[in-house]
């Protein structure tokens, strides 16, 4: 469980959230849940606009699977809901719709190799949402770890 508060001159925002997890008895398989909401007040410097709201949700599931020793495969589903003023208050010619819907997909493989003691982590991320928006992500990074307390990370990402 989480809560959270910031407050700063031209922006106030107060959010909530809980996550839960449930592992199977080997705990090769992990399910999860969690949901989120903030609620926000917009006042700009610039007063482009005054005593602004906005409110969000989340929702996420998941499943985690151990495939193997060095094998982990994650699949997650979530959907987020914006309501009230979406728009960038520094941005006098932003207009954005006032509500927000998207849905998402995020399926992760990690692989361990035993002989580097590195990983290779690779991802892919589906996104829709109702601006008209759709977007594919993958990406690939290979983890090598130098030394106890430092890992090099090259990765690629494509959209």
């Amino acid at each position: 469980m989480g809560a959270a508060h910031s407050s700063e001159a031209d922006y106030r925002s107060d959010s909530l959230s809980v996550q839960g997890t449930l592992a199977s008895d080997d705990r090769n398989i992990t399910w999860s849940a969690g949901l989120a909401a903030s609620r926000d007040q917009i006042d700009p410097v610039n007063r482009l606009v005054s005593n602004e709201r906005k409110a969000a949700t989340d929702v996420v599931l998941g499943l985690t699977q151990v495939l193997g020793s060095h094998d982990v495969v994650q699949l997650t589903a979530g959907h987020a809901r914006q309501r009230g003023y979406l728009s960038d208050p520094y941005k006098v010619l932003d207009r954005r719709p006032r509500t927000r819907d998207a849905t998402r997909i995020l399926l992760r493989w990690n692989h361990h190799l035993p002989s580097l003691d590195a990983a290779v982590r690779s991802h892919y991320r589906y996104w829709r949402d109702n601006w008209g928006l759709q977007t594919h992500t993958l990406g690939l990074e290979f983890a090598q770890p130098l030394g106890r307390r430092v890992t090099v990370t090259p990765s690629v990402r494509w959209y």
